[in-house]
C-alpha cells in the first residue's frame, strides 16, 4: 500500500531569493512539486498566503478526486 501524504510548503528556509513550492505524495507514490502562483508574491507575508491558499486548492482537488472514484 502506498502511502499518500498531505501537500507541504518549501521556502527554503524562509528565503525570497528561492523558489517556493508545494510538494506531496500521490495515489501511485511518486512526489509532486507544484509552484502555482505563490512566487509572484515579493513579501513573506503574501507568499505564505498565497501558499495557503495553494495547498487548499490541492487538498478540494484531492477531495473532489476521491469522491468521484
Amino acid at each position: 500500500m502506498i502511502k499518500k501524504s498531505t501537500p507541504k510548503l518549501y521556502t527554503g528556509k524562509n528565503s525570497l531569493s528561492v523558489r517556493w513550492f508545494v510538494y506531496y505524495i500521490d495515489e501511485k507514490g511518486k512526489r509532486i512539486k507544484k509552484y502555482g502562483d505563490i512566487n509572484k508574491s515579493f513579501t513573506l507575508k503574501g507568499r505564505k498566503a498565497a501558499a495557503q491558499k495553494f495547498i487548499e486548492e490541492i487538498q478540494q482537488s484531492h477531495i473532489q478526486k476521491s469522491n468521484l472514484s
